[in-house]
């Protein structure tokens, strides 16, 4: 009985006050912007992009940048973030969120994707992405 009760409320408890652990996310993101029709590169447009823990009630981690405007058809992005799980066995998902306006008329439009779920115990996440934004996401409602 003893081992029992030590199984059911001991355990658990000490995993939640040290279950906590750091990960450095690792995000190395290039973004095209072309027609997919004629290949040809859609020059002069503008982003913003966010990445965030979006499994918890409350945003854990977000990683987001101003907008950026550019006269290119693509970019290449990279960075790195500490982050510390205060629950180590957790699973966590990483979701991006990138408003564009690679389009042929030019309205904006916000993509969304879900990438994965990261083990709270990994000491190092690598997440590298390609992104084709060309007439891709929801179109943004302003009021």
């Amino acid at each position: 009985m003893k081992v029992f009760l030590f199984l059911i409320f001991v355990i658990p408890t000490s995993s939640f006050i040290w279950g906590s652990t750091t990960t450095t996310l690792h995000f190395d993101t290039t973004i095209v912007c072309r027609d997919r029709v004629t290949n040809a590169p859609v020059k002069n447009w503008c982003y913003t992009m966010k990445i965030f823990d979006s499994g918890a009630s409350a945003e854990i981690f977000e990683g987001s940048f101003k907008e950026r405007c550019l006269d290119d058809f693509y970019t290449h992005h990279e960075f790195e973030r500490n982050h510390t799980y205060y629950l180590a066995f957790t699973n966590y998902v990483l979701e991006s969120e990138i408003e564009h306006n690679c389009t042929t008329d030019g309205r904006r439009l916000i993509r969304k994707r879900k990438y994965s779920k990261v083990p709270g115990i990994e000491k190092r996440f690598d997440l590298p992405l390609s992104i084709d934004l060309f007439e891709d996401g929801t179109e943004v409602i302003t009021h």
